[in-house]
């Protein structure tokens, strides 16, 4: 069996790995490129995997993250019973041998988002590869609802107040038509473009719904008119918010906070956690903050293989 064979089959009984790196998930979103994986394996057991997303361009491969895939990387099973001293020794040897295998396929760079649960980036620090953290904002515990609405800002607490006096309607389920456009129209009013295709989310929908793991939310006035639209994912633990469009014109209604209410709401029957995605973004970032989330960092690596310097000044500035 190659790599890819061992990791689907491992994936099928290994409840512990996250959406963002089940095969399906890579099969659904890989539309312009091919996904792989490289094991670590101890008596013929799987104990590490690197999953990536490979893509080509001019003939030179190169690995980045998938569209709509806000993290994957490493996955590590972990024995039990070891100490703090031995977790990190055992991280080092699998993630150098992933390392290893992985860099075989000679690319022209490389650059992947890993899960926030990896905070031992060393064994790459010292083959060469670089470091920047970004955000994403979680909430903990959100199977009491009241609970969770009391930790949200005085002003988002406000909003949603505001919000469920204006008699709207809560809407689920909605097919990809509807998302997509819609998503489109409220990205053009602020001129922005998509930036991903109609059959990437119609594949992302049919795998998903599949296997009851998302739902897709909208909030309506009683005239029809879409204030804002959720589209959120769920694994073993946690929920994410994938897609989120507010259109402009109704952001007084205040309708995004209901929105996220209902999505927190609808996550519970399924998980504790409920990930907001997280942005760069100052005001987004804030926006998110004021849900009483936690602020947790998680890792992007990279690193450029080419030695031509024409080809790193251009990889750099894509970076």
């Amino acid at each position: 069996m190659t790599d890819k064979e061992k990791y689907i089959e491992f994936s099928k009984i290994e409840t512990d790995i996250p959406i963002f790196m089940q095969w399906w998930w890579m099969d659904a979103v890989c539309m312009e490129g091919e996904w792989n994986v490289v094991l670590c394996e101890r008596n013929h057991k799987i104990v590490g995997c690197l999953i990536f997303f490979l893509k080509k361009k001019f003939g030179l491969r190169y690995v980045t993250q998938p569209p709509l895939t806000q993290k994957n990387g490493i996955f590590i099973k972990y024995p039990q019973g070891l100490s703090v001293e031995k977790k990190i020794s055992f991280e080092k040897d699998v993630i150098n041998e992933l390392i290893n295998k992985f860099e075989r396929y000679k690319l022209l760079f490389y650059i992947q988002s890993f899960d926030y649960v990896y905070t031992n980036w060393l064994p790459f620090y010292w083959k060469g590869y670089k470091q920047s953290t970004c955000y994403t904002y979680r909430l903990e515990n959100i199977s009491n609802i009241e609970n969770v609405i009391s930790r949200f800002d005085y002003s988002k607490r406000n909003d949603l107040k505001f919000a469920l006096k204006q008699n709207f309607l809560i809407k689920h389920g909605e097919p990809t038509d509807s998302l997509y456009a819609y998503h489109k129209k409220v990205l053009a009013k602020q001129g922005k473009t998509i930036s991903y295709s109609k059959d990437l989310l119609q594949r992302i929908i049919n795998v998903v719904f599949e296997r009851k793991c998302g739902k897709i939310i909208y909030i309506m006035d009683d005239l029809g008119n879409i204030h804002s639209s959720i589209f959120v994912i769920w694994d073993k633990t946690t929920s994410y918010n994938l897609i989120t469009a507010i259109d402009p014109d109704f952001r007084k209604s205040r309708s995004s906070v209901l929105l996220f209410k209902e999505a927190i709401v609808e996550s519970s029957k399924y998980v504790n956690i409920f990930d907001f995605e997280g942005s760069m973004i100052e005001s987004v970032e804030s926006s998110y903050r004021k849900f009483g989330t936690i602020q947790t960092p998680y890792s992007v690596i990279r690193k450029i293989y080419s030695k031509n310097v024409f080809l790193k000044f251009l990889i750099a500035n894509k970076f």
